[in-house]
């Protein structure tokens, strides 16, 4: 496979017509000679590759970046994330049983479940670990608020409203 890559440019002068030729082997040493971090970018662009950054993460097993804006990669997501999933459902036995509480029990089983970080998100549908992180610390900043106002606790002749039926009729 190496002598294929060392004729790869040579290959290439031969078979391509000479208007073409400059194109191909300015691009065909990139792949030999450039460093890690480049290689996973489109060359147009200069943006991570989203298929080519999938295939680094499958084969180093670390993420170079989220491919958001000001969300830095977490090393330990996935323990960072459990842990807030769990002090949620710890703190949320304050209250009343909620959606919230189903909800992040969910979420818990499938990062428990799944072995692939990939996976997971893909099962979660709530994009990556690092975004589902900021999440849940956003969710533990408003279980305070849910014990201070008492969601739960109303009067149903307050919640009560009249409801007007139009007809067609009525309208003029």
């Amino acid at each position: 496979m190496l002598a294929n890559a060392r004729r790869l440019p040579s290959l290439l002068r031969n078979k391509a017509p000479r208007h073409n030729r400059s194109h191909l082997l300015s691009v065909a040493p990139l792949a030999k000679f450039t460093p890690r971090r480049f290689v996973s970018r489109d060359l147009d662009m200069g943006r991570p590759n989203r298929n080519t950054q999938a295939i680094f993460n499958e084969v180093t097993g670390e993420k170079e970046s989220t491919g958001i804006a000001g969300l830095k990669v977490v090393p330990n997501a996935r323990e960072q994330l459990v842990e807030l999933y769990e002090q949620i459902l710890r703190d949320l036995q304050l209250i009343p049983e909620t959606a919230v509480e189903w909800f992040i029990k969910q979420r818990l089983e499938i990062i428990h479940s799944e072995a692939n970080d990939q996976v997971a998100e893909d099962k979660i549908g709530g994009g990556q670990l690092e975004a589902l992180i900021e999440d849940a610390k956003e969710e533990l900043e408003n279980i305070p608020f849910l014990l201070e106002h008492k969601p739960w606790d109303v009067d149903p002749e307050v919640t009560d409203i009249p409801h007007i039926v139009l007809r067609p009729e009525d309208r003029n």
